[in-house]
């Protein structure tokens, strides 16, 4: 998926190879859930999902906004990267991955909480790209009350104003695993 992304030829289609690998590691992880989980097994099981998830969140067939979701017409797939992040919550409590496996526990910053964006009372609009300020609707006076996109936009500001780069594909990765807007627009 990345090298076909990087290819100077623009294609949105998954290619044979690419839904053949896919398969392949979906029936994998489904067999190793199906069966009792080993200790050993856990920061595979983990990093299958994580990058089951991931793929799924990048898979756009779509070479133009209205070609993609929400502009499109209905699809019954088109939230998919939502399920497999609910998925994946289920997997993290099976594995908890974080707990005493060292594999993990390299990649934790000594501030855990610093990976995921904090809320604030008004979006860091500077680290945006003007179109993004523009769609949702944001400004200064925006707030979680006034604007149902303030906290998620807020939180990608965070993570596209920070410097350093595994910092920031932690903080974004965290990000798309477990931030989730409620109605009231409150982190969960």
């Amino acid at each position: 998926m990345h090298d076909r992304h990087l290819s100077p030829v623009s294609n949105t289609k998954l290619s044979t190879t690419e839904a053949y690998h896919w398969y392949q590691a979906t029936c994998s992880f489904n067999k190793q859930l199906s069966r009792p989980l080993q200790a050993e097994q856990q920061a595979a099981i983990w990093t299958t999902a994580a990058l089951l998830g991931t793929i799924t969140f990048c898979h756009i067939e779509a070479r133009t906004p209205e070609e993609a979701w929400p502009l499109k017409l209905p699809s019954s797939s088109d939230l998919d990267w939502l399920r497999m992040s609910d998925g994946k919550k289920e997997v993290w409590k099976l594995t908890q991955p974080l707990k005493d496996d060292p594999v993990f526990q390299a990649l934790v910053v000594v501030h855990t909480g610093d990976l995921l964006p904090a809320p604030s009372t008004r979006p860091e609009l500077k680290a945006l790209p003007l179109d993004f300020i523009s769609l949702y609707g944001l400004d200064a006076t925006s707030t979680t009350d006034n604007n149902p996109y303030h906290a998620a936009a807020t939180g990608l500001a965070q993570i596209l104003d920070t410097d350093h780069p595994i910092t920031t594909i932690l903080s974004f990765l965290t990000f798309i695993s477990t931030f989730v807007l409620t109605t009231s627009g409150h982190w969960s």
